[in-house]
């Protein structure tokens, strides 16, 4: 099968003008001048190569010269030869010509200053004290390659440490913490970890009452022999003082319609759980119960710093104002109590409307025919952000896609949906089962700190939604679905996200047009029985969907994991089967609404984990990668999973040398149905991916990729030979792809086409391989035909 072509000849036409780019830049530059294409650091110490990667990174940082790069494939300092004298007489004054850049020529006083600045970072912040940068450069055709070649020597480390503090409740409190400490006998000297050391005391001590201290109080000296150091962390008092005060928090006051001035006239004055609120109108924008719930901040407590951070977090997570300060006095009465004043200033409007429409067109070629189809996308929204006055969310949203086959006898596909949700800014507590979860003792045998159920209170959020969706693909079956949970989404921090869904019912009711089933499912009995009407349900085990995300590291490195479970059906299954060793029957319980409309318990246990990492190489160049697993398991051993939850690749966001379901199960190779649509989906799933990333110019920046990975069917199926997974066997039927793509990034979202090609099948037919083996027109043929994508964001 064959897609939409492309030209090859274009990709040598693009070879010849970056050829004769390179050409034409050499000839502005003088014989002594050598254009910098590009810098190398090369670290010859191996007992340090473990630190390589973020070492190179962080000394890459510091090369004062650059190479060009590229605009639309030209060579910026091109551009600027072309252009130089209205550059040099715009470039202030209007700004213009910024595709242009002035040539970087390779200069050994600039070199060898970059070597200096290699150095001293590494001897003042990395502990390499007797560090040395040797640079060198390559001078060949006009370019310049340098290298920095880096000799660390030894590192210095940690001998000891020893504080030195004045005040000894001071003192008892950082022995308390000792054990959490960053630095101890043998850490690497590094500026870096003596930056988070100094945190992690300032947060320690800020969090139990020391409101005033800051981090200029600590200083770090050392002592140095033998390549390693004493350490005297010293904690100096504050000035004119003796001891550091402990403070706790005394009167708190918000102003709730705060508009920029003190003096805002609040004639209304309410006291909710000890806060006092000065509103501006007898009929306020949020109540103050609402407001009251997410406030950590409690008269008499002691003074707290997350306390602090935690009610600035809340208040903007309401979504109900524009601007939140959090303002502290000492109280004049009594230096060891701080006042607060909460000002808030609400939304201007707490409604929402948004809406879009696209148009996509898909072309596929195949045996039998050309297959055209043009297609239309619409959604729309609508949130109120207080809609009961309590900073509760309601939304409702529609989305319709259509899709009809062209210049042959028509096929539809459209998918509708309406969904409505209600998210309210508090943990709803059904029937004091989460305040029972709190206490029950699984770590250590010991129960959450107070601070710990705080935080899951106070940053927990309630959502109710339903939804209906319609799915009718092509002519071959249409699904009803319709659905209704309640889930918690709880967000401790920036790193961690939990979607817990302890209620769901879900819907399925499928009809099958009689060709299709007729040509593919009076075939295949297994898959027929995925298409029939179900109940997904959850009552004991809730669902979770959990997501962890790092921050980009300094070496460029962030990395993404979300893990999904599910389980339906286990409280019925358990129900179910205690009432037949009851009773004596061996009845399957399901919900009959006529004769020939019986709703299925659906009995099955999912998981699905992602993950994906990238890393920065080289200014905006990144490798992306990304590794997915899942399997979805029968609770009954003659059971199968409904469709619309069995595992799929293939696509935009997977597999991209294949469009979406086509791929597997396994090994088998199942032909698409007359309309060009293909229904492949399995039990488990494998497939992973790699990514370049690099920038050509503006919003434009390219893509080249390798995908691999397939589906699997867990119960054997002799109607599909090859599509159960084995262990001795499924490693051969790991499809690859490759290709390329063009991005665009547009700010609030990143659209690209992707080309994909097929590097090797699942299936066996005269070999795995998909490459064409015989003369150059069929590799030409294949090379022309790639299955393209067309997506919104990264894939991964």
């Amino acid at each position: 099968m064959f897609r939409k072509s492309t030209n090859i000849k274009g990709l040598f036409l693009l070879i010849a003008i970056l050829s004769l780019s390179s050409c034409s830049v050499s000839k502005y530059l003088d014989d002594n001048q050598y254009l910098v294409k590009k810098n190398k650091v090369v670290i010859e110490d191996k007992a340090n190569s473990k630190d390589d990667g973020e070492l190179i990174y962080n000394l890459e940082s510091l090369v004062i010269q650059k190479p060009n790069t590229n605009y639309a494939l030209t060579p910026r300092e091109l551009i600027y030869f072309r252009n130089k004298e209205e550059y040099e007489s715009t470039e202030k004054r209007e700004g213009r010509l910024k595709e242009a850049q002035r040539p970087v020529i390779h200069n050994d006083i600039l070199m060898q200053k970059t070597a200096e600045r290699m150095e001293k970072y590494l001897r003042n912040s990395k502990g390499f004290y007797f560090a040395k940068v040797i640079p060198s450069a390559t001078l060949s055709q006009k370019r310049a390659i340098v290298t920095y070649t880096v000799f660390t020597d030894v590192r210095y480390t940690v001998r000891s440490k020893e504080y030195f503090v004045d005040d000894p409740k001071l003192m008892e409190m950082v022995e308390r913490y000792e054990e959490g400490s960053l630095i101890k006998p043998g850490t690497k000297i590094d500026e870096s970890i003596f930056e988070a050391e100094k945190s992690r005391l300032f947060t320690k001590l800020q969090n139990k009452g020391y409101a005033a201290f800051a981090k200029n109080f600590i200083e770090f000296q050392a002592d140095s022999s033998n390549m390693q150091m004493d350490v005297f962390v010293r904690i100096s008092p504050p000035p004119n003082q003796k001891y550091h005060q402990k403070y706790k928090i005394g009167k708190i006051t918000v102003y709730p319609n705060y508009l920029g001035t003190k003096e805002d006239n609040t004639p209304f004055r309410e006291i909710y759980d000890g806060v006092t609120y000065e509103f501006t109108t007898n009929d306020p924008f949020v109540k103050a119960s609402a407001i009251g719930r997410v406030i950590q901040l409690q008269e008499g407590q002691q003074y707290k710093k997350r306390y602090v951070d935690n009610t600035y977090a809340s208040l903007s997570k309401l979504g109900t104002y524009r601007f939140i300060n959090i303002a502290s006095q000492v109280n004049p009465l009594d230096s060891s109590i701080i006042d607060y004043s909460i000002f808030l200033t609400p939304i201007e409007k707490k409604l929402a409307f948004d809406s879009s429409i696209n148009l996509f067109y898909t072309f596929i070629n195949q045996q039998g025919g050309n297959i055209n189809r043009l297609g239309v996308s619409a959604n729309t929204s609508f949130t109120n952000s207080n809609t009961f006055g309590g900073a509760e969310k309601l939304s409702f949203s529609a989305e319709a896609t259509g899709e009809i086959t062209l210049a042959r006898q028509p096929d539809e596909n459209l998918n509708f949906s309406l969904q409505s949700g209600l998210t309210l800014p508090r943990l709803v507590d059904f029937r004091g089962s989460i305040d029972k979860l709190l206490n029950v003792d699984l770590v250590h045998f010991k129960k959450r700190s107070e601070d710990a159920k705080i935080d899951i209170k106070n940053k927990t959020v309630t959502t109710y939604f339903a939804s209906y969706s319609f799915i009718q693909q092509f002519n071959d079956y249409t699904i009803h679905s319709l659905n209704a949970s309640a889930s918690y989404e709880f967000k401790p921090n920036s790193k961690f996200n939990y979607f817990i869904t302890p209620l769901n019912v879900n819907s399925l009711s499928t009809n099958v047009d009689s060709v299709f089933q007729a040509q593919i499912l009076d075939s295949f009995p297994l898959l027929a029985r995925s298409f029939d009407k179900r109940l997904i349900t959850t009552f004991a085990i809730p669902n979770l969907l959990y997501q962890m995300s790092s921050p980009v590291f300094d070496n460029g490195f962030n990395w993404n994991i979300q893990v999904n479970s599910e389980i339906s059906g286990l409280e019925i299954l358990g129900l179910n089967g205690l009432y037949n060793l009851v009773s004596g029957n061996t009845d399957t319980w399901a919900i009959q609404l006529a004769p020939n409309n019986i709703f299925e318990f659906s009995r099955f246990a999912l998981i699905d984990a992602d993950a994906n990492a990238t890393q920065i190489i080289y200014d905006k160049h990144k490798i992306a990668g990304r590794i997915r697993a899942g399997i979805a398991l029968p609770l009954l051993q003659n059971d199968v999973i409904p469709f619309v939850r069995q595992f799929y690749v293939g696509g935009g966001n997977s597999i991209r040398a294949w469009q979406v379901r086509e791929l597997g199960p396994g090994g088998y190779n199942q032909p698409p149905s007359n309309n060009g649509t293909f229904n492949q989906s399995g039990d488990i799933v494998l497939e992973g991916g790699i990514e370049y990333r690099f920038p050509i110019t503006g919003i434009f920046e390219g893509g080249v990729f390798l995908d691999a990975g397939n589906v699997w069917i867990i119960n054997e199926d002799p109607d599909r030979p090859g599509a159960q997974f084995k262990f001795d066997e499924f490693y051969k039927q790991i499809a690859v792809g490759t290709g390329f793509g063009l991005r665009m990034d547009l700010s609030l979202f990143i659209a690209r086409i992707d080309f994909g090609y097929r590097l090797r099948n699942n299936f066996w037919d005269n070999g795995y391989s998909a490459l064409p083996k015989s003369d150059f027109s069929s590799i030409y043929s294949y090379a022309v035909s790639p299955n393209i994508s067309f997506a919104l964001a990264y894939p991964f």
